[in-house]
């Protein structure tokens, strides 16, 4: 027999509060602070929808972590949250937090989840509804994350209301495969999906994550961003040649923080990779090349301009295939990087056995023998050299002072 907890005072008087709509509401100037999350949370429950206007009126903090009306939407609960949102749009001052900017934390996830397996009537009918929501102030919206498995025509049927935020800071796009379409309509999709970034004036944060149509059209995408990037993240996609030669092509770049994660980069020139951060070692500080398949010959082209990124404080490139004279090299050139302080390392590929496990004392030794060309080169701050995930468990085998094992 399973026992349910009773609930506590707390559950009990906010229920209490929540049923009384009109006594909640005049009193919410009193109220402390820390009862309006638990009421929050609690008029969804009950779909108290002017309760809910209210407390995001009156909102005491500065974000509003509204993510977990996904769990049971309801559009009229949307409304009425929304409608509080815009109150904040109107007036100049704001109750209890008039010193700090205002953030809703909500992302548009359930119009994509609502949209795609919908038709695309349907879809354009309900994400029309949530611009008509916020008052037709897309402007004001400066985040917005795509984050579904959807098809290539659903994601396009969004650009013509992306097109207008023209504040947006930061996008981030989130598992989009091709579809059942043509080639033709393919490229037409893409070209269209493209082209929105060329009107966000303000974009300075661009993630794309298991993003199929990345794969050869790296340089309509480069050539579409108007202004400098601060930060670009590309994860779990398939490059070409092309898409690497764009970036040495991407001259109005400031970069400040590249992640690669997952791309697929072996048998590639590394050149124009190198080219590129030739041409951002001024302004990069973040740097991740993790899980692309670059082996000793990929390395040894970057070299050179990775000791002249002296803005560089992280560094990652796990899950890759170098040996340990490589990483030597590697740890030579970044000697003079005095603002490093995150490292992180693959382990050299002398470690493992001939079925890909780790041989635990030769491990220990390699990663030992690194860390004292490190010692005679230099100072550091933090420095790990990480095997790649055990077969077993999915842990690493981490050597930073000593060597740590995986849970198997």
């Amino acid at each position: 027999m399973t026992f349910q907890a009773p609930p506590t005072l707390l559950q009990l008087g906010v229920q209490s509060l929540v049923r009384n709509e009109a006594l909640t509401i005049s009193t919410l100037q009193d109220l402390p602070m820390l009862l309006f999350p638990p009421l929050f949370k609690e008029a969804d429950t009950q779909r108290r929808k002017k309760i809910i206007k209210a407390l995001v009126t009156d909102w005491p903090y500065p974000c509003l972590p509204a993510g977990f009306l996904m769990n049971n939407p309801n559009l009229e609960i949307y409304q009425a949250m929304l409608d509080g949102v815009d109150t904040w749009l109107r007036r100049r001052f704001r109750p209890r937090c008039s010193h700090r900017r205002m953030t809703l934390c909500l992302c548009l996830h359930w119009i994509v989840e609502i949209g795609a397996d919908r038709s695309p009537e349907q879809l354009n009918e309900r994400t029309g509804w949530a611009f008509r929501c916020s008052s037709g102030k897309p402007e004001f919206i400066k985040e917005l994350e795509l984050n579904t498995v959807c098809n290539l025509s659903t994601l396009a049927h969004f650009v013509p209301y992306i097109s207008k935020m023209s504040h947006l800071h930061k996008v981030m796009v989130i598992r989009i495969f091709r579809g059942s379409i043509t080639t033709a309509m393919e490229d037409k999709w893409i070209t269209k999906i493209m082209s929105v970034f060329s009107k966000l004036s303000c974009l300075q944060h661009l993630s794309l994550d298991d993003v199929y149509f990345v794969n050869d059209h790296m340089k309509l995408l480069l050539r579409c961003l108007k202004t400098p990037l601060e930060s670009l993240s590309i994860s779990l996609c398939q490059f070409s040649q092309s898409d690497l030669d764009s970036f040495a092509q991407w001259t109005h770049c400031q970069l400040k923080h590249l992640y690669l994660r997952g791309v697929i980069l072996s048998n590639l020139n590394f050149l124009p990779l190198r080219f590129f951060l030739e041409s951002v070692a001024c302004t990069l500080k973040t740097l991740k090349l993790k899980d692309c398949r670059m082996k000793d010959p990929d390395l040894r082209v970057l070299l050179p301009a990775l000791s002249q990124c002296s803005q560089l404080t992280s560094i990652n490139f796990y899950d890759n295939d170098f040996s340990i004279d490589v990483l030597k090299e590697l740890l030579h050139h970044t000697a003079n990087l005095g603002q490093l302080t995150k490292e992180l390392y693959p382990a050299p590929k002398e470690v493992y056995n001939h079925l890909g496990y780790i041989n635990v004392e030769e491990f220990s030794q390699c990663c030992a023998e690194l860390k004292n060309t490190i010692v005679t080169e230099r100072q550091f701050t933090s420095i790990c050299f990480g095997s790649s995930a055990c077969y077993d468990c999915g842990k690493r085998y981490i050597f930073e002072l000593e060597t740590t094992l995986c849970d198997c």
